[in-house]
C-alpha cells in the first residue's frame, strides 16, 4: 500500500478492474493498467480481516492476490465440505 492514498478505492472503478487478467487490456496504457491493478488489489485488501491479510501481504498483483486466496480457501476435500456444513447448522 502506498502513503499517497492511491490504494483508496474509487467509486468509479469499472468492473474490468476485477477480471484477474495478468495482461493489460487492449487500448490501455501501462500506467493506466498499473493503476487499475492497484485499485483492484486495494479493493480486495479492504475486504480482508487482519488474519487473512497476514497470509497474502506479500502478493504484489491482483492476480497473485486472488490466486493465493483461492489456494487458501477453495479447498475441495470431503472433510472440509462436511466441516462447513456442520458450521452452517450449528
Amino acid at each position: 500500500m502506498t502513503e499517497d492514498g492511491e490504494d483508496v478505492v474509487s467509486a468509479t472503478t469499472s468492473s474490468q478492474d476485477l477480471t484477474g487478467k495478468s495482461t493489460k487490456l487492449a487500448g490501455t496504457s501501462y500506467e493506466d493498467w498499473e493503476k487499475m491493478d492497484l485499485k483492484a488489489a486495494s479493493t480486495i485488501q479492504l475486504c480482508l480481516t487482519d488474519e487473512v491479510m497476514y497470509n497474502v501481504i506479500n502478493e504484489e498483483t491482483t492476480t497473485g492476490l486472488w490466486s493465493r486466496l483461492e489456494t487458501l480457501y477453495m479447498i475441495k476435500s470431503l472433510f472440509y465440505k462436511l466441516y462447513l456444513k456442520k458450521q452452517l447448522y450449528v
